[in-house]
């Protein structure tokens, strides 16, 4: 018997619904759509406020997109300010009306937030950059978002995409200021274009990228803002600020420009389909561009996604078990402060580490022990990755393991120097382990040394800026594979797979897959799943596609758009389909 299953995907209605049940609640939107040419700076909804700065108030322009002689946005005419260029004595100061958040909550500040905006940048002055936000609410600073001369958007210094000269877009960017490795996305027209900040860089500072949330009515920051007059005309219809991280899951809801606004959806963003060669995914710290790293969900979420390893940094307890955990302390990821070695696996295990990330999806979330993350992945195929923060931590990990009933040949160990490569094989004698490191040796008779110390792989950083295909041929003709990390952009992963890797280290698991060749069906065959020639499943298809998620005690819950997780049913029709949908999308 066959089972005719339809590929289709979720419609724009069923992803709004989504983004207004989930995205938005128990949250401050604010929505301008600048209809009103008398008032043209009251909001539509929400509590934020914006005011003149300086002289700004003579200057803005209001009225509509025809009258400007615009082109009209898909759904008709709309209202329209034109702001000119301004000094940094000029502006429109922002009170967004939300409440401290994210790692900044202790400071009073608010450090998550999303910025939605439909512009047009005039052709006639489009080589310039305009700066689109100032959190310096005096404007001393430079700007902080901005359009680039090159079409280019997002944080300053690091922008990504391009749009186009005398055309609506729909600019969006989602920021999770924090000091030390504060991260960023944006988005052109429901399209998520790159991040910013990771790994080791600190470019989305809290200092720098974090806002003021006064109660009163002092500005917060400054709209089209900067120190140095690095601003231009700019056409805008709709501007949205909500006082939290929009996933690319909400943002790819909200579309393109829309003539009714920013919270109405526009076009379906485009997408697409990639053609870059593919290359294994490692998922950073779980898939940590849409979940808190190093937590549970963004573990299951990456391993929901068919990723090949799913790196997480380990860290000993007080009382020698191993957690989850990047940084020596507590601040940054979760609600609990002081060193994590500090703390016992119990006393971590009652650490929130999602609220900073998001209260609403991700409240739930506790520090796990590597012994829970483990069990994660039996039965997937998926491989853990550990990176191993310090010294003398192979009992731990040997221990959690055995708990999980696994090997230590199911993982991968990132040893950050010669000790560590010593350690590992000096704590699993009985099996070798898989230990990776991140040298680059140039003669035939170092990889020989390193195959002996039982490396299986290279991981280095950055290889999109300075690696070589070459370089990549001749790792792979010593025994050995090269990875990358960590690569948050297209660019960045588009050059990465040019010069020869074999695996890369990502934050955004959905944009790497979004980049190579679609998966098809001889690409999950290892999985046990058989597609016809016609794309239709057989009932036993149905079957072991089914228990493989069951076995690893998964549940198909991705009703959200981009597979955004929903943590609280089970499977449904709709589940299968859209993971038939990834597997079939664009093949023969």
């Amino acid at each position: 018997m066959k089972i005719s299953i339809r590929m289709r995907t979720l419609t724009m209605t069923a992803a709004l619904t989504l983004f207004a049940s989930s995205a938005c609640a128990q949250f401050s939107p604010t929505v301008w759509n600048f209809d009103n040419a008398a008032a043209p700076r009251a909001s539509a909804s929400g509590p934020g406020v914006l005011t003149f700065r300086g002289s700004t108030g003579t200057l803005m322009q209001a009225g509509t997109a025809s009258s400007f002689g615009l082109p009209l946005p898909p759904g008709g005419n709309t209202g329209v300010v034109f702001i000119p260029t301004l000094t940094s004595a000029q502006g429109l100061n922002l009170d967004h009306g939300g409440t401290p958040n994210g790692t900044s909550v202790a400071s009073g500040w608010l450090g998550n937030y999303t910025l939605v905006i439909d512009v047009l940048v005039p052709g006639a002055t489009f080589a310039r950059p305009r700066s689109l936000l100032n959190t310096s609410t005096s404007n001393e600073n430079n700007g902080d978002l901005f359009i680039y001369a090159s079409g280019a958007t997002g944080p300053d210094a690091s922008p990504r995409g391009q749009i186009q000269p005398d055309r609506w877009h729909r600019l969006a960017f989602s920021i999770g200021a924090a000091d030390g490795e504060g991260k960023a996305e944006t988005y052109i027209d429901g399209v998520f274009v790159g991040g910013h900040g990771g790994t080791g860089q600190d470019v989305i500072s809290a200092g720098r990228y974090a806002m003021y949330a006064y109660s009163d009515a002092q500005p917060d920051a400054v709209l089209f803002g900067d120190n140095n007059s690095e601003t231009g005309p700019i056409y805008v219809a709709s501007i949205m600020f909500i006082d939290r991280r929009l996933l690319a899951s909400d943002i790819a809801a909200l579309g393109g420009v829309s003539a009714a606004g920013v919270a109405t959806p526009g076009p379906a963003p485009v997408v697409p389909t990639g053609t870059a060669r593919r290359v294994g995914i490692i998922a950073h710290r779980g898939d940590s561009g849409i979940a808190p790293e190093n937590s549970l969900a963004a573990v299951e979420v990456a391993i929901r996604q068919g990723v090949e390893a799913v790196e997480m940094d380990v860290r000993l307890s007080s009382d020698g078990q191993v957690v989850l955990m990047h940084d020596s302390s507590l601040d940054r990821t979760t609600a609990c402060a002081g060193s994590t070695s500090s703390f016992t696996a119990a006393q971590l295990g009652a650490c929130d580490n999602g609220t900073w990330f998001d209260p609403v999806r991700f409240g739930n979330q506790r520090v796990p022990r590597l012994a829970d993350a483990l069990k994660l992945f039996k039965g997937t195929g998926v491989t853990p990755y550990l990176d191993v923060k310090s010294p003398g931590m192979g009992p731990g990990i040997a221990a959690a393991l055995a708990e999980a009933g696994l090997s230590v040949r199911d993982v991968w160990l990132w040893a950050y120097n010669r000790s560590q490569v010593t350690e590992f094989n000096a704590t699993f004698t009985n099996v070798p382990p898989k230990i990776v490191v991140g040298e680059q040796p140039s003669t035939v008779a170092a990889f020989n040394e390193l195959r002996g110390l039982n490396v299986v792989g290279l991981d280095i950083g950055g290889w999109w800026s300075g690696g070589t295909a070459s370089y990549g041929d001749f790792v792979r003709s010593n025994g050995l594979w090269l990875s990358t990390y960590t690569a948050v952009s297209p660019d960045q992963i588009l050059q990465s797979i040019a010069r020869g890797v074999d695996k890369m280290e990502t934050d955004y698991v959905g944009l790497q897959n979004r980049l190579m060749t679609p998966l098809c069906a001889a690409d999950v065959a290892g999985r046990g799943l058989t597609l016809q020639p016609d794309g239709e499943l057989t009932a036993d298809d149905v079957i072991v596609f089914i228990n493989w998620f069951s076995s690893a005690n998964i549940r198909a819950d991705i009703a959200g758009p981009g597979g955004a997780p929903v943590f609280d049913r089970e499977f449904t029709a709709d589940d299968i389909v859209l993971f038939i949908n990834r597997f079939t999308t664009g093949c023969s």
